[in-house]
């Protein structure tokens, strides 16, 4: 087999560009004078002010877990309040108490959140808590309490609901203010205690910043002194020795390679590169750096927009820091993702478990020996993980090599292991990693613990795998998953070639940054028949 071949970036040779500010410093950085680094000082940094709010660097959203709670809250006190107002209005009594009125609360709190979704009623934060009690509640109210009169005229046409039209107008009248009111309330103290969260820190932005230049000291201070929302963790910038220890007390924790470490250490939300935006070549070699890295990245206002004092821009104007990466699932992407593997998960566990049983005890009469084998992969963020599968090898030989990939007729399968791995019931455990969040239903294929090219092909070299594969590393960005889009396009099995692992990694990115629910549903369909035809299945 031929050395696998290193795999050149062009982009890595890119040469930092520095101007004002920055070029004096790298400068500085490049000289052989040995300076203490110093604080930075607030009043130098400062000397034009930073003006940033929730519209000019974006506000953290509603978590969607609250939401969900707050709309089936919603739901249930439209329904309540529906059936209360049917006993004091009297309408109740033109079909009894579980009645056609009855039918039309219960539609109506069902249609209640899905129009509140549809509108988009949370997908930015309200200004203030007086603009909650806009068209954000009254519109998916009115859409719900109109639409499940009208499906309900529509197939039970000569069903009265009440005994005369007064007595009905009353009832929709009354139901329609006092729903209002108390879903008001309810919104008005969800953001109330939003807001509580975010200015003790639980609902804090948790961001990063790249550059410790006078730019970056004063976006680093702005978002100090005037977001009560953002935590900033540390500050790197490869220029150690041109850049102060701490700004703002907040600490110079290393180069950019340091910086990708944190991220995938810590939970971080976003990343700030405050570098002069005419610098597009270290901004774009940055990108390429932190590629793999699952959180957005985003420029800081350009020194032009700050001053102020030169552009008329008018006191209402803000500083504007543009998103030029983005997250590779939403929040409520990941919340839907998230909600749908763990139902189905708990769903099919506890149908296949008598399934289950069987297997484990084939496992057991087929030679003894653990039932489960347990491996370290790499999961999301490069972070490792313990993944369970049913033991297919012998156990000696599956200790010997636990790096190493299944092959067609591998010496190492027991009789019962071939079997499994042919319809892949050895990877029905992983339904317990996705139950834990370790994985998802759909996701790249969870990899052991490869580092470089000898762990997988004969004669691969030291290099690492990401020198070999550019994107390699850009596969755990999201979780990893049962199945996947390479897995249903002819890519199961064994990566025998650096060809066939990088069409399997392009494969993986293409899911990654093109991934709707609607895609993981198509992949779950094609993951069936694939199984059924159980092509490179060993």
């Amino acid at each position: 087999m031929r050395p696998a071949r290193k795999l050149l970036d062009g982009g890595s040779q890119s040469r930092f560009r520095a101007t004002g500010q920055d070029a004096g410093q790298a400068n500085s950085a490049g000289s052989d004078r040995p300076e203490r680094r110093a604080d930075a000082d607030p009043v130098a940094a400062d000397t034009v002010p930073l003006r940033l709010s929730r519209s000019s660097i974006g506000s953290s959203g509603y978590p969607p877990s609250a939401v969900a709670t707050l709309l089936v809250a919603e739901s249930l006190v439209l329904f309540a309040i529906g059936h209360m107002t049917e006993l004091m209005s009297g309408v109740v009594g033109a079909g009894g108490e579980f009645g056609p009125p009855n039918l039309v609360t219960v539609i109506a709190a069902i249609l209640f959140p899905i129009a509140a979704i549809v509108q988009r009623s949370f997908a930015s934060r309200a200004e203030s808590v007086v603009a909650l009690w806009g068209i954000r509640l009254i519109a998916p109210l009115a859409v719900a309490e109109l639409v499940a009169l009208a499906l309900f005229a529509a197939v039970f046409s000569k069903v009265p609901l009440a005994g005369n039209d007064a007595t009905f107008l009353h009832w929709i009248g009354s139901w329609f203010i006092a729903a209002y009111l108390a879903n008001g309330l309810l919104n008005s103290g969800f953001e109330t205690l939003i807001r509580h969260w975010e200015m003790r820190g639980t609902l804090a932005r948790h961001v990063v910043v790249f550059g410790g230049s006078l730019h970056g000291q004063r976006f680093i201070q702005a978002l100090l002194q005037q977001r009560s929302d953002v935590r900033v963790g540390a500050f790197f910038d490869d220029r150690a020795m041109a850049v102060p220890a701490h700004i703002a007390g907040i600490p110079y924790s290393g180069s950019a390679d340091e910086l990708c470490a944190h991220v995938q250490q810590e939970k971080i939300d976003e990343i700030f590169i405050a570098l002069p935006w005419s610098a597009d070549n270290r901004i774009l070699e940055l990108l390429r750096k932190f590629r793999h890295l699952p959180v957005p990245v985003r420029l800081a206002p350009a020194p032009i927009l700050v001053r102020s004092d030169l552009l008329k821009i008018g006191e209402n104007a803000l500083a504007f820091a543009p998103t030029i990466r983005e997250r590779p699932l939403s929040e409520w992407g990941l919340f839907i993702k998230g909600l749908a593997d763990r139902v189905i998960a708990a769903v099919v566990l506890i149908l296949i478990l008598p399934m289950l049983a069987a297997i484990a005890i084939a496992i057991r009469r087929d030679g003894g020996g653990p039932v489960i084998y347990r491996q370290q992969r790499l999961g999301f963020n490069n972070r490792p993980f313990c993944l369970y599968k049913f033991r297919t090898m012998r156990v000696s030989a599956s200790q010997a090599g636990e790096l190493k990939q299944a092959k067609s007729s591998d010496p190492r399968l027991t009789p019962i292991g071939g079997l499994l791995r042919r319809w892949s019931l050895d990877e029905l455990p992983q339904l317990y990693n996705v139950l834990r969040g370790d994985m998802s239903l759909v996701g790249p294929r969870p990899h052991p613990m490869w580092r470089q090219a000898a762990d997988l092909w004969d004669h691969g070299g030291a290099q690492p795998l990401e020198a070999i594969i550019h994107e390699y590393a850009s596969r755990h960005r999201v979780k990893p998953g049962l199945t996947g889009l390479a897995q249903v396009s002819g890519y199961r099995g064994e990566t025998a070639t650096v060809e066939r692992m990088r069409g399997r990694v392009d494969l993986d990115v293409y899911y990654i940054d093109h991934w709707s629910f609607w895609f993981d549903l198509k992949i779950l369909l094609l993951t069936l028949i694939t199984l059924f035809r159980g092509d490179n299945a060993y």
